[in-house]
């Protein structure tokens, strides 16, 4: 049959079930054009048209469309699965050929699914998971569940580098067909960043269901030994107008709970500031000022002091999201699990409880531990 306008099946007899059908999916259609089923949607197919249409459909192309609805761009999705973006509108073209209807509508962040490409979302699903079985089955001889495939975190730096990396690294090594990403930003994007799991400070911009605080840690004043033998340790907040403070760039802040340097000093300013932790660090080490600093970094650097403690103690949140199961890649829920027992189980050193030392405290009398669900700002405790 040929044409680009849609036909009508004759084998259904009643008027109210007519449904359209692809011009060249049924064989058996004899393009009644005058039926009044003509208003019904272009995506749905009569009994006939089906079984051709579903033939003709890859099983990879689906595939294509479940991780564009994960990563919200096409560009992403093929980094993702190791294509280019020419390949990818390729094969959705293809997918929206066969299903004759869009499964993607484009938008200035990236794209989203239209309903006919989340209805088809669940078939592949199936097919990614029977893959994933299949290659579990191959590698361990059907003794094992080993996680495979790409999990993709959004996390804060410092958080990403010294507390994800390690749990990561640990489950890489026990599970060698697991390939992780690691993705820096520092709080909950409210669009679709194609990440399974995103740890950011503070609460989510805007609504984010499934969010979960996961905990809360310590930022603290830290300088180096050569720093406060020239300039001296300051005793109150008030000496701190004395000293250059390392922090962040006031102007490019985006996390409200970050905003506290106000609190600490009347004099407002920071003499050296940088976007990247590590930097502030390094700075710090340096003996440019004194730095407010997350505990669980400068802590662990010998040649860093921490002063006014426990005085100035900032405390956040590390806020917590996994992504839901529909838009999640298999091994992205063991790997949540993962995280949240090894930070449950760092606690103490995320948040040092008052009145003890640094990084080897004990729980403090209060109970004040990164424990999760405790506080949802971030806390100058002066």
């Amino acid at each position: 049959m040929t044409g680009t306008q849609p036909t009508y099946c004759r084998h259904e007899k009643s008027l109210s079930s007519v449904i359209v059908v692809w011009p060249r999916a049924c064989h058996e259609c004899d393009g009644c054009n005058t039926c009044p089923g003509r208003a019904k949607p272009e995506h749905w197919l009569c009994k006939n048209a089906q079984q051709a249409t579903v033939a003709a459909m890859r099983a990879d192309d689906m595939l294509v469309l479940l991780e564009v609805g994960r990563c919200g761009s096409l560009a992403a999705a093929g980094a993702a699965l190791g294509l280019n973006h020419t390949t990818v509108s390729r094969r959705i073209d293809a997918l929206e050929r066969e299903l004759n209807g869009p499964v993607i509508t484009r938008t200035a962040q990236g794209c989203e699914l239209t309903e006919l490409g989340t209805s088809i979302l669940g078939p592949g699903e199936q097919i990614e998971a029977a893959l994933a079985e299949a290659r579990e089955f191959a590698l361990s001889g059907a003794t094992g569940h080993a996680l495979s495939g790409l999990v993709r975190v959004a996390t804060t730096e410092a958080f990403g580098a010294y507390v994800i990396t390690p749990i990561l690294a640990d489950l890489h090594r026990i599970n060698p067909d697991l390939q992780v990403e690691i993705v820096t930003q520092t709080r909950l994007n409210p669009y679709n960043s194609g990440a399974d799991i995103e740890i950011g400070i503070g609460e989510p911009v805007s609504a984010r269901a499934g969010s979960e605080p996961l905990t809360r840690y310590s930022l603290g004043l830290y300088a180096s030994v050569e720093y406060l033998a020239g300039h001296g340790s300051p005793t109150t907040t008030d000496e701190l107008r004395a000293h250059s403070l390392i922090y962040y760039i006031e102007g490019l802040l985006r996390v409200e709970d970050l905003a506290v340097i106000a609190a600490l000093t009347s004099a407002r300013h920071v003499a050296f500031a940088s976007t990247s932790v590590h930097a502030q660090v390094m700075a710090t080490r340096c003996g440019a000022g004194i730095g407010l600093l997350p505990a669980f970094v400068a802590d662990a650097d010998s040649s860093l002091v921490r002063v006014l403690y426990p005085e100035v103690r900032v405390v956040p949140e590390y806020t917590a999201w996994l992504a839901s199961r529909r838009f999640r890649r298999p091994a992205a829920g063991p790997v949540m699990q993962a995280i949240r027992e090894a930070v449950w189980e760092r606690r103490a050193e995320l948040l040092p409880p008052t009145g003890a030392r640094t990084g080897v405290d004990a729980q403090s009398a209060d109970g004040d531990h990164g424990g999760r669900g405790q506080g949802r700002k971030a806390t100058p405790e002066l």
